[in-house]
């Protein structure tokens, strides 16, 4: 869900009497259900695995931050930034991009590019 994006969309479906479900997010207003992976699990499990790999230089790859889920992730990945290398420094490990295949590979790059070993990305295309 975009947090920037207009609410007035779901508003007339719902005064229309349109059933609705948000996906990947909730809109904050909205009087309908969300359902949702568990973005903070998701990115425990990458962050522990690379580490437990021996990686200490994690860089996250994310979608736009106006989203709910690069929200949950990036607030997940600084977590345990903090949790497990004593840092909660996102700018220097967190790159935000498009969620796509060009926006990852960019992403990567100066995530690499800047001393990274290991790099979680927040899509499937991203990692590509």
């Amino acid at each position: 869900t975009d947090t920037t994006a207009s609410k007035d969309r779901y508003h007339r479906l719902r005064g229309r009497g349109v059933p609705l479900v948000l996906v990947n997010g909730y809109a904050e207003g909205v009087d309908a259900p969300a359902v949702s992976t568990d973005d903070t699990a998701a990115m425990d499990q990458a962050f522990r695995h690379l580490y437990s790999l021996g990686h200490r230089a994690i860089g996250l790859a994310v979608g736009p931050t106006r989203f709910v889920p690069s929200q949950r992730k990036r607030d997940a990945f600084v977590s345990l930034l903090e949790k497990h290398l004593g840092t909660a420094d996102a700018d220097a490990h967190v790159v935000s991009t498009l969620f796509t295949v060009e926006g990852g590979q960019a992403a990567a790059t100066e995530l690499f590019a800047s001393g990274h070993t290991a790099v979680v990305c927040g899509s499937d295309l991203m990692a590509l």
